[in-house]
């Protein structure tokens, strides 16, 4: 994940070469001669992508943040149904992650049940457990929002 300052991207927007070309092999479904659809199980064509992090070395400043990607990071990359990456596993993972919190804040959540965590409400496992009731049974979907009390 990134966060670029405006002033920084208008000043780098002006230079292409900023922004290289890298040559990525990809596995590209194809029609036969026959027009039937292929899958190939070895790389088939090559993919030109450029990559917002080959700007930062033209930033004058910069600041990494290392975290647990398993809790923090859910990409969405591809459409739904195509597995990795897609919308139903970003919100797998989210609602993974707010079960988690959660059960960590005394709660029992029903396996299978989904419950979402607006960052309105709470920010980690701590911040849930002083805003729930300790003995909060989960067997329903459940959206926790924003709090009238949260500081501003």
């Amino acid at each position: 994940m990134h966060v670029f300052d405006v002033d920084f991207l208008q000043r780098v927007s002006g230079d292409s070469s900023r922004l290289p070309l890298h040559r990525a092999r990809k596995k590209v479904p194809y029609l036969d001669a026959t027009g039937c659809k292929m899958a190939p199980h070895e790389p088939n064509a090559i993919k030109f992508e450029r990559f917002i992090f080959d700007l930062l070395p033209a930033a004058r400043h910069a600041i990494v943040v290392e975290v647990d990607a398993r809790r923090t990071f859910a990409p969405l990359k591809n459409a739904s149904g195509s597995g990795d990456s897609s919308p139903e596993a970003v919100r797998r993972q989210m609602v993974a992650l707010a079960s988690e919190w959660l059960r960590e804040a005394g709660a029992t959540v029903a396996e299978g049940v989904a419950v979402e965590i607006s960052p309105l409400f709470a920010l980690d496992a701590d911040e849930v457990r002083a805003r729930i009731p300790p003995s909060l049974n989960v067997h329903q979907p459940l959206y926790l929002g924003e709090i009238s009390n949260r500081r501003k």
